[in-house]
């Protein structure tokens, strides 16, 4: 299943909110019903649109 751009933003605000930690690629997969390599292109683009920043941990929403 292919996943949008803003299921991936959802997913990563969600599970950020919950745990308060960066998330990895595959928590996001999992959460969208897709695999990490799929999504991978998604956080690149939002990564680029200042929706999400990268750390070492994983992808965690931005305030834009």
């Amino acid at each position: 299943m292919d996943a949008s751009p803003h299921a991936v933003l959802v997913a990563i605000c969600e599970k950020y909110d919950t745990v308060d930690e960066p998330v990895g690629p595959t928590q996001i997969a999992t959460a969208v019903g897709t695999t990490p390599r799929q999504v991978r292109p998604i956080l690149k683009s939002l990564r680029r649109t200042e929706f999400v920043a990268e750390t070492a941990e994983g992808y965690r929403p931005t305030i834009t």
